[in-house]
């Protein structure tokens, strides 16, 4: 089921993940993203890696260095961290990094003044309705949904008497 606020990029699962996971390189001791992935369905692995000194530490550290813009650094948070999520996040991911492209195009790769835009914007950011990764019964207001061209409308609560159509074919059902 869809509705506005369910394609708001910042109330999925795992774009709330990757969020904390740039909040734990910006403060290692942060523990928001323990939280998280303690109340949520989040599967996370190899989250030693922010506190220990270890050769694999190193390494991870190394490849953040070596990312050129946030966007990369996103990715690179993905693939390490992220043991897997479910295929319908897709499309709030790739929303999520268009959103990061376009803050590292406009202000640069600092993570800090990233997170800082995020929480001031976030509420503005969707997964486009149209997305075709989203497979969904959508709820919307008549006056939304008018003009419409959909196959199948449920109209709960309808009664005859109050809306009658010529030449559509309605099912009253009690």
């Amino acid at each position: 089921i869809t509705s506005n606020d369910s394609l708001l990029l910042y109330l999925n699962n795992t774009i709330a993940v990757l969020l904390e996971l740039l909040r734990k390189l910006v403060d290692p001791t942060d523990e928001r993203l323990e939280a998280l992935v303690r109340i949520s369905s989040a599967k996370v692995k190899n989250l030693s890696l922010f506190t220990e000194e270890s050769e694999e530490a190193e390494a991870f550290r190394a490849k953040l260095a070596d990312c050129g813009t946030l966007y990369e650094m996103c990715k690179v948070l993905l693939n390490t961290f992220v043991e897997s999520y479910p295929s319908s996040d897709e499309g709030f991911i790739k929303a999520f990094l268009d959103r990061v492209l376009e803050f590292n195009t406009t202000y640069g790769t600092n993570v800090t003044s990233f997170l800082r835009w995020w929480d001031e914007k976030r509420g503005k950011f969707f997964l486009p309705e149209h997305s075709s990764t989203v497979d969904a019964v959508k709820i919307l207001t008549m006056h939304k949904a008018k003009g419409l061209a959909f196959k199948v409308v449920f109209a709960p609560f309808l009664r005859e008497e109050i809306f009658r159509l010529k030449g559509s074919r309605w099912i009253i059902s009690s």
